[in-house]
């Protein structure tokens, strides 16, 4: 390494302080190594390479169920080689582990010096990516699609904004933050109703309750059946609950979809909108729409990747723009590029990024799916969640599925043909009932509208 390259190498963010504590509290009491492990903390962490080797030697005792301390570490690092003798030589030798020892007076900080220790690692790694980001740029000859999907993936593979804590241990402070916990939600319950993200129509909310942070909530269809606006309506109605959405559409433009929401608060013919109307109806719809429609952002997204749309919701989400993401629709997104894989992995690595972009962001990842056409072969005559299109275990990911069924193929029609039935049937429901509501599609307006009447588990025998 060159005078140049080694000053640079110093530059980039450490702290051999709290590399030196992490370590020395763990020498002076093992146990320690559990409150750094809580923070998921790990070898490549440190960026003194003698301080990794040393922490990786206490790793290995402790996943043998042996006590990390001056000794047993000692003789890890005697028995491991590097390069031109052990790695015990390779640190400095005992006096090393001595000094580590003498120059920590307690380990009752371990967790706080672990924790200083990963986040320093983790700008290590940001600052590295960003140089292969450039690097790549300068370097790229193709399809600037491909270099999108490229850099994403290493973006949203180097950005880690999980909660650090992994093991939630049974102890009172558990029980003390469970109650603080509760009462913060029934404060912030109680100064906004609103604050819950919930689908906005009361017989399906009644059976999901809200949708909650860190779920993937799936809408199945076959194609013309609704999905589109079930996801539209979801979005309108959080957002005029105070919510920031953001809404990535694969398939409709981006003055489509504004021609639908303002066919839906006008009542203006699509084909009319779409040749120019600004009659009194439309200033009387922007009136309504002005006081909420800037807390969506609407991405038009067409060719994206599963992993291109996580790290736009990753820089939406720092910039305070997406409590709720929503995509139309999961089959419409580029496919990873995987050697081998058949269709259904793949969309299960797509359902899976989604999945992890709704836990590590701590909002709702709300999408859509079409079924397979085999559907019609099912003993009930209606699609369910096991139809889904090369499902990649969509159906198992997931946290929530809601089916949208038209019955009748729009031969059942009310209104003077304005109005058509739909079934919404809550298929999976990790946190409460499933069962069946009974909707009407208001034609030419892109709007779903419930009924008072549903149907309960209880009551009568459910369709799958």
């Amino acid at each position: 390494m060159s005078r140049i390259a080694a000053e640079q190498a110093q530059l980039r963010p450490h702290s051999i302080e709290a590399e030196e504590a992490v370590l020395g509290s763990i020498l002076i009491d093992p146990d320690a190594i559990l409150r750094a492990q809580e923070v998921g903390l790990v070898a490549a962490d440190f960026f003194r390479v003698a301080n990794g080797a040393i922490y990786a030697a206490a790793i290995t005792l402790a996943e043998a169920y042996s006590v990390a301390d001056y000794v047993t570490i000692g003789d890890v690092l005697e028995n491991r080689t590097n390069g031109d003798g052990s790695q015990l030589h390779m640190i400095g030798g005992e006096s090393e582990l001595t000094r580590l020892i003498t120059h920590t007076p307690t380990s009752i900080h371990a967790g706080h010096y672990a924790e200083i220790v990963h986040r320093l690692a983790q700008q290590r790694q940001l600052i590295g990516v960003a140089g292969d980001i450039a690097a790549a740029a300068h370097a790229h000859d193709g399809p600037i699609e491909t270099l999108y999907d490229d850099v994403s993936r290493q973006f949203f593979d180097a950005v880690d904004v999980s909660a650090p804590a992994s093991h939630l241990r049974g102890d009172d402070n558990t029980l003390s933050d469970y109650l603080v916990n509760q009462q913060a939600i029934k404060e912030r319950l109680d100064a906004n109703p609103d604050a819950l993200i919930t689908t906005g129509w009361a017989d399906i909310d009644r059976y999901l309750g809200d949708i909650e942070a860190g779920m993937l909530h799936v809408v199945v269809a076959r194609p013309s059946v609704g999905k589109t606006i079930y996801l539209e309506g979801i979005a309108e109605h959080n957002a005029q609950r105070g919510h920031h959405v953001a809404f990535y559409h694969l398939e409709l433009s981006h003055s489509l979809m504004l021609n639908r929401r303002m066919a839906r608060y006008s009542g203006i013919p699509i084909q009319q909108l779409r040749r120019g109307y600004t009659g009194p109806k439309l200033a009387r719809a922007l009136d309504d729409i002005r006081s909420w429609h800037q807390r969506i952002t609407y991405i038009h997204c067409a060719g994206w990747s599963a992993e291109r749309i996580a790290a736009d919701m990753v820089r939406l989400c720092a910039r305070g723009e997406c409590d709720l993401a929503i995509i139309d629709y999961f089959q419409k997104m580029r496919w990873p590029e995987r050697k081998g894989a058949n269709v259904s992995a793949l969309m299960g690595l797509m359902a899976e990024t989604l999945k992890n972009a709704a836990e590590s962001l701590s909002i709702p990842v709300i999408t859509a799916a079409q079924v397979n056409r085999s559907w019609k072969a099912n003993a009930k005559g209606r699609p369910h969640i096991e139809d889904l299109r090369n499902s990649g275990e969509i159906h198992e990911k997931c946290n929530q599925a809601v089916v949208l069924h038209r019955p009748n193929d729009r031969e059942d029609r009310r209104g003077g043909g304005t109005l058509e039935a739909i079934e919404a049937a809550v298929e999976k429901n990790t946190t409460g009932d499933v069962g069946r509501v009974d909707m009407f599609h208001e034609v030419g307006r892109f709007r779903l509208v419930g009924v008072t009447r549903q149907t309960r588990p209880e009551t009568e025998e459910l369709p799958f």
